[in-house]
């Protein structure tokens, strides 16, 4: 295998992202999963929504002077709007299925960050957006 076969990502999965389980199941047994698209790569809207967000924080970003709290704000806005696509069996905090929208999911991401931090894992992680299927079909 070349090192094209090895690395070539699958844009499609990159900008529509990809469905991961979380592992555990919800209050009512129904399994957890996101819907993740890729931190950068083609994922275009990442960037362009990046800029847009952190636009009037450069100056501190730029400076090293920006608070982590604010920081991790902004990105679960970044990730709300060009990464986290959809998810199913999410609940609120009383157990009842939490509609999926961009406010929910920055609340979520603000508040569970633990969870943000899996997002973050799968969303960067390069492998997960591999485009298998275009390497199955080089090898027939």
């Amino acid at each position: 295998m070349n090192l094209y076969q090895m690395t070539r990502t699958d844009a499609e999965k990159e900008k529509s992202g990809i469905v991961v389980p979380y592992g555990v199941d919800n209050s009512k047994g129904e399994p957890i999963s996101f819907i993740i698209a890729r931190e950068g790569g083609r994922n275009v809207q990442y960037q362009k929504t990046a800029e847009i967000i952190f636009k009037p924080y450069r100056r501190q970003l730029q400076h090293g002077i920006i608070e982590p709290e604010l920081l991790e704000k902004l990105l679960a806005q970044v990730y709300a709007k060009a990464v986290l696509k959809g998810w199913s069996g999410v609940e609120d905090e009383n157990s009842e299925i939490l509609p999926f929208n961009e406010e929910n999911a920055v609340k979520l991401l603000t508040d569970l960050p633990v969870v943000f931090d899996f997002i973050k894992e799968v969303a960067r992680d390069y492998n997960q957006f591999l485009a298998e299927s275009l390497d199955a079909d080089a090898k027939n």
